[in-house]
């Protein structure tokens, strides 16, 4: 949870409201090419 605040704080609430959407977008997207390409913690 704590890391969902800090990426509320320090990433969206920064940007204009009309930027916030395709931050998240483009934020998913990076997570997830990071999840598949990098492997899995025991």
């Amino acid at each position: 949870m704590v890391h969902a605040v800090n990426v509320q704080r320090f990433f969206l609430d920064p940007l204009p409201t009309e930027d916030q959407e395709r931050f998240v977008r483009d934020l998913r997207l990076l997570s997830h090419a990071a999840r598949d390409a990098l492997p899995r913690l025991p």
